[in-house]
This record gives C-alpha cells, structure tokens and sequence, in this order.
C-alpha cells in the first residue's frame, strides 16, 4: 500500500505472527461461502479478538456537508449490550459529535482513501472530556477506540468503530496498524451495497430528525415499543407515533418487514 494509506506515526512493527494472523483472517473471510453480512460479521468479531477490542461497529455514513453530523444509514455491530448499545446510539446524534468527528472526516475526504486514527490522534489535546456528549459515552463505557473510514466516489463512508470499555488502556499504534491493515484490503467488501440500505433517490435520510434515526436504529436492534420508551425515558405512546412516521416513511407496515427489509435487502447477497 502507499504512505496515503497508512496510520500517521510509526508505530511498532508488526510481529511475524501479526502478519500470520492478519493474513489468515483475510484469506478465511475471502473465502467464506455465507451472506455478506456474516462476512462482516465474522471479520470484524476476528480483528477485535487480535487486538482486544470490546466492541464494534461498522455502518455506512450518508454523505453530509461538513458543518452537520455524519447520518448513519446501516449498522452492524458486535460487543454491546443493550444499554450500551442505547446510549451510543444517542451519543451518535449528539450535537457534539459533529465538531469532534469533523477533522477526522475532513482528512478522509482530502485524501481519498482508507484512514484509520486513534483517539489520541483524532483528539490529542483530550478535549473530548470536557464536552457534555462524553457523559453518553461514559454510559456507554467506551473511552479507547479506534476508527476506520473507507471512502466512496459519492461521498459516503463505510465507517468502522473499534471500542473499549473506559477502564481499559489506549489502542495503541501496533494495534492500529493492525487494523489499518486488515480493513483496507478488504475493499471488496466495503464496496458491497449494505443488506437493504436504501440507496440515494427513494429515501433521503435527512429528513429523519436525530431522535427518528435512534429510534430507527432501536427497532433494528429487535426492541419492543416498551423497551425503547425506557431506553429514550419517554412514553409508549410517543415512541408508537415515532414508529408510525418510521413505517410511512419506508413504506412498510410492520416490525418484521421493516427488520427484513435492512437486515436482509432483497436476497441478492445469499448463495443460490
């Protein structure tokens, strides 16, 4: 690869066994006969085993003008529990991010290619603590990460997140390289339309306001009306009126269709 795709820093060098272990993950993840999303799945859940990763997430960001927060448009995760996964959701729409998330983004957008940053390195005076979003992140116990964004010709992002818990120590430069290496050369699998994601045209995301995008992403987690009027603190009734703009808005008429439709699109990534 070119310097354009390496993590800033030196770092360490990676082990012949880094090497072993990075290569074997790419060649078994190339070579699985399984959906995409189990694809996905599967590498993701092996790079946080090789670093000692806690959590993760992969979706695709919409593309946003600069000066606005980034729009999730598909995730896939693994790691969280449910109240985690809550509050990251709600960390996710937080004014805050946007300021916080922008350099990083600006570089992805400059340079045109894959780009993976620690936080030290994305916020390396740790102004992060002082801002009232970091409360939400505490409650979603992730302080150490490492984030990973693959750009597309149409200015959206394939965005991974690599988390630990805030007791944990810092990823460091070794381990980030070790990431940088293995989801940059697995471009394949970034380009691939995400199960069910609308594409630009039919659906802009947009017009779903933040608390919409975080109840959207609730419902695709599996919870009950009930269940994300305790997570969000607000009424079953209220949450039901969410929900009912969600369904028009994706014209379908139920939980389970709107689940089949982002979990599993149209069939066209299942082996016939």
């Amino acid at each position: 690869m070119d310097g354009s795709n390496k993590i800033e820093g030196s770092g360490k060098d990676l082990t012949n066994d880094d090497v072993y272990r990075i290569v074997k993950i790419l060649g078994d993840v190339a070579g699985m006969d399984a959906p995409l999303i189990e694809k996905k799945q599967h590498l993701l859940s092996e790079v946080s085993q090789l670093i000692s990763a806690d959590c993760w997430i992969w979706t695709l960001l919409a593309p946003t003008p600069p000066s606005q927060r980034p729009t999730v448009v598909g995730l896939i995760h693994g790691g969280f529990s449910e109240e985690r996964l809550s509050a990251y959701f709600q960390a996710l729409e937080h004014p805050d991010m946007g300021a916080l998330n922008a350099p990083f983004l600006a570089q992805v957008y400059q340079t045109q290619s894959h780009t993976t940053r620690l936080r030290q390195q994305i916020d390396p005076e740790n102004t992060f603590v002082t801002k009232p979003v970091y409360q939400l992140w505490q409650k979603a116990d992730i302080a150490p990460l490492i984030l990973s964004c693959h750009p597309f010709e149409d200015g959206s992002l394939s965005f991974i997140g690599l988390y630990r818990n805030e007791q944990a120590p810092l990823f460091d430069e070794r381990e980030a390289r070790i990431a940088h290496v293995i989801l940059s050369q697995v471009a394949w699998l970034h380009a691939e339309s995400w199960p069910g994601t609308p594409k630009a045209g039919k659906y802009d995301f947009s017009n779903l306001s933040p608390r919409l995008r975080t109840v959207l992403n609730l419902l695709l987690e599996g919870m009950s009306r009930k269940q994300i009027a305790s997570h969000l603190t607000i009424t079953e009734n209220t949450v039901s009126e969410y929900v009912k703009n969600i369904y028009r808005f994706f014209e379908v008429h139920s939980h389970a269709e709107l689940m089949k439709h982002f979990r599993y699109g149209d069939g066209g990534d299942v082996p016939i």
